[in-house]
């Protein structure tokens, strides 16, 4: 709602007639006497000159929204209190890719963020998890909610993958298909269907010995 408001107002207002002597002087009084900042008077026209080139059409949306870029806890061990926990690298993340990214690009941001998918990434091979660590760390730059689980070491049921392998769970690839998608353009394979309903996650990709790290 209220970006709809703002949209309108930039919309009916003639950014030029702002800019015209003693106008500006006028609304910043005004503003003032309901509204607090420390922006230095003298930025204003520079602000309104910046703002006649924003094509509102054109504008992208950031919602950060939880799970993705909080986690809600209540009540937190500690406090007992309610806590809403910032994750502070995906939002980071979010925010300065917002500025090179296409507006399809973002657009996807938001259809995953609204999934809010969880996707396990399991060690299919006999070593360390650190590949398996590094595709979940980029799983989430791409704006997925990816870890590697604290159960069996984040191990899966054996050390003999090679390629990777995705898992849709409970339904997961019709409710949730823009991860789907992304998963499967991601790794170049067909997630297979499956049923269990003691599988917390929606997701769990395996990681084989040739898997690849994704690209940002």
């Amino acid at each position: 709602r209220q970006q709809r408001v703002i949209t309108s107002l930039r919309q009916q207002t003639d950014m030029s007639e702002l800019l015209a002597p003693g106008v500006l002087e006028r609304l910043l009084s005004t503003f003032r006497t309901s509204v607090r900042t420390d922006i230095p008077p003298e930025l204003f026209p520079r602000l309104i000159t910046l703002a006649q080139d924003v094509d509102v059409d054109e504008r992208v949306s950031l919602t950060l929204a939880a799970p993705t870029y909080s986690t809600e806890c209540y009540p937190c061990p500690g406090t007992g209190l309610y806590e809403l926990r910032a994750n502070v690298p995906a939002i980071r993340s979010a925010v300065a890719g917002i500025f090179t990214a296409t507006a399809a690009q973002a657009e996807r941001g938001e259809r995953l963020a609204a999934e809010a998918a969880m996707v396990s990434v399991l060690n299919g091979t006999a070593g360390l998890n650190n590949r398996a660590t590094r595709i979940a760390e980029a799983l989430d730059l791409l704006g997925l909610k990816a870890s590697v689980p604290l159960v069996d070491g984040g191990r899966a049921d054996a050390t003999t993958y090679t390629e990777t392998e995705i898992t849709a769970y409970n339904g997961a690839g019709e409710d949730m298909p823009e991860t789907l998608a992304l998963l499967e353009e991601t790794f170049g394979v067909t997630a297979q269907a499956a049923d269990d309903p003691a599988q917390a996650a929606d997701f769990v990709v395996i990681v084989g010995s040739e898997s690849s790290i994704p690209a940002p």
